[in-house]
């Protein structure tokens, strides 16, 4: 009978524990599980919704997304990574909306991509992975426009592309 009730309070205890680990602190810090016991994610709350840094994790425990919120927007750079722990993508915020340098990465090329409060603006380029430019292409307004080049892996170009408002010219 003693261990009976030394196993049925050992599991309270095992049970009560893994239901404090889930309970929602609405004003500060969390920490929530995969099914398999692994942090799924962990950050600051205000007000019951995420506010300040999070991070995000795969099932096998590798960081998936990091970032930090300013008054419940996403602010600063977000970073996202594969289930290797490999940069995938890096997305600069600030009040929610993209704001800078998107960077994409490929395995065979990364993408710097520029916003303006959430809209493509600017100079989009590709690298080869040896970082040498590979494609050009300038957008205005989320719309490509002028001129776009193509190159070589020694910087030859190879290929121009005129756009206006999206569309070929």
């Amino acid at each position: 009978m003693r261990k009976f009730a030394f196993f049925i309070v050992f599991l309270f205890s095992v049970f009560f524990v893994k239901a404090q680990e889930n309970t929602i602190n609405p004003n500060g810090y969390n920490k929530f599980l995969h099914p398999n016991g692994k942090v799924s994610s962990e950050g600051m709350m205000r007000d019951g919704k995420p506010d300040g840094y999070w991070k995000t994790f795969h099932e096998n425990g590798v960081l998936k997304a990091e970032g930090n919120r300013k008054n419940f927007e996403l602010d600063s750079i977000w970073s996202f990574y594969d289930e290797t722990g490999t940069t995938t993508l890096q997305i600069t915020y600030l009040n929610g909306k993209k704001e800078g340098v998107r960077r994409t990465f490929r395995d065979n090329e990364m993408v710097e991509e520029k916003f303006s409060n959430d809209v493509k603006q600017g100079l989009t380029v590709y690298y080869y992975p040896d970082g040498k430019i590979m494609r050009t292409v300038n957008f205005d307004n989320g719309l490509e426009n002028g001129l776009a080049k193509e190159y070589l892996a020694d910087g030859t170009v190879i290929t121009l592309i005129e756009y206006r408002r999206g569309f070929v010219v």
